[in-house]
């Protein structure tokens, strides 16, 4: 199969779960079958990565929009002037003779669209019909779900909605990575729907897994751990309120790790200033996954207070597998992928209580295998082979 995928970002600019998503499935699907990218980028290249051919283009406007307004503009605006850029804007000319010079020069078969925040989707999925490619679209950010910017209230926004499902009900199959957001946000989309979760990028070792909580059960301190952006719709206000109340009843026995960027980090570098000094809170700014994956393993919890809805929750997974205990709230997809509601919190006062319960050694490590099965599920070899399926399908 020869498969041509669209982002917004590719590897080494990944920020986001969606990114992360694409290269997972990119590197593997390039191991049997003939797989390139599409990506905007500040300058035209062309490479092969990890068997992927990269194709990076700029795009006047766009690629300004995207890597350098981002550093200017406040996030909220930032954010809702790429998404209203999708439906009309100068570049899009030029982006769609970049893109079809490309199909002519890769032949696709199929074109899986990902993370495609100012793309001018009804214009790419229209040079795809007519040339008989087929098109899969994934839902990983949340304006294709209707939410015109990062809303509070993770509803909808009506005219918004309207428009997104009619453009996502030209392709032939989207893709959500969870049943909760298909069911909630995917109801008016026509055409055909499928669910395939998220992965990690690796299948669950389990002697190696059961080694690492073993070891874990009775370690101190207990480690709390977030990785993603620092911002208030990630909740990460929460959790900075949640350690410093939970700092005095446990103390010194009880630590936080931040793991990511964003623009709440100056907030929480002065919420936290005297614990960071002592060391017992850390702000690491973004860094290698490989790196990320030491401070899960020394971590006890990983918490997700999202206060958006998440369309998944990858860093649940990454957690689990690294042997840390997933918390999240109740927004969105969290609830589907830690499978137990006795993790998940609605407000302040029952995060605080689920952290004391679980701090309990003996009732950690006995949540801990019993979501052991319900996680196996979001193994590299399960994902790979559902999406291959889907492909096989499609082309028929």
């Amino acid at each position: 199969m020869r498969i041509l995928y669209l982002s917004q970002r590719y590897f080494p600019h990944e920020k986001g779960g969606a990114a992360i998503s694409l290269r997972i499935l990119a590197e593997n699907m390039a191991r049997k079958h003939e797989v390139a990218v599409f990506t905007v980028d500040t300058k035209n290249t062309t490479e092969i990565v990890n068997h992927v051919l990269v194709i990076r283009r700029q795009v006047p406007k766009l690629s300004k929009m995207l890597y350098e307004t981002a550093k200017r503009q406040k996030r909220k605006l930032k954010s809702i002037l790429v998404r209203l850029s999708m439906i009309l804007d100068l570049y899009h000319e030029e982006f769609i003779k970049i893109l079809e010079n490309e199909l002519d020069n890769f032949k696709p078969q199929i074109v899986h669209l990902n993370n495609v925040v100012g793309f001018p989707l009804k214009k790419i999925y229209r040079i795809l019909k007519r040339r008989r490619i087929k098109i899969i679209q994934s839902v990983h950010d949340s304006f294709l779900l209707g939410i015109l910017g990062i809303s509070s209230s993770g509803f909808p926004i009506p005219f918004w909605y309207q428009y997104t499902n009619n453009v996502l009900s030209k392709c032939d199959i989207v893709h959500f990575p969870s049943k909760t957001i298909m069911e909630k946000f995917g109801k008016k989309i026509s055409t055909r729907k499928v669910v395939i979760p998220n992965t990690v990028g690796r299948d669950f070792e389990e002697e190696l897994w059961e080694e690492l909580v073993s070891k874990k059960k009775k370690e101190l301190p207990k480690k709390m751990i977030f990785a993603g952006t620092l911002s208030k719709y990630k909740g990460v206000h929460l959790l900075a309120s949640c350690y410093k109340d939970l700092y005095k009843d446990l103390g010194e026995n009880l630590q936080l790790i931040f793991v990511g960027d964003g623009p709440a980090r100056n907030f929480l570098e002065t919420d936290l200033e005297n614990f960071i000094k002592s060391g017992k809170v850390k702000i690491t700014g973004w860094i290698p996954f490989e790196e990320v994956e030491k401070f899960f393993k020394e971590a006890h919890f990983v918490v997700l207070p999202s206060q958006v809805q998440e369309t998944f929750g990858r860093v649940l997974v990454e957690g689990f597998y690294n042997g840390c205990l997933p918390i999240g709230s109740s927004w969105g997809a969290i609830p589907e992928v830690i499978g137990d509601n006795s993790l998940i919190f609605d407000n302040y006062e029952q995060l605080l209580a689920i952290i004391r319960y679980y701090y309990n050694e003996g009732v950690w490590f006995k949540k801990m295998y019993e979501l052991k099965e319900n996680m196996k599920k979001f193994s590299l070899s399960n994902h790979i082979m559902r999406f291959e399926k889907l492909y096989r399908e499609l082309l028929k």
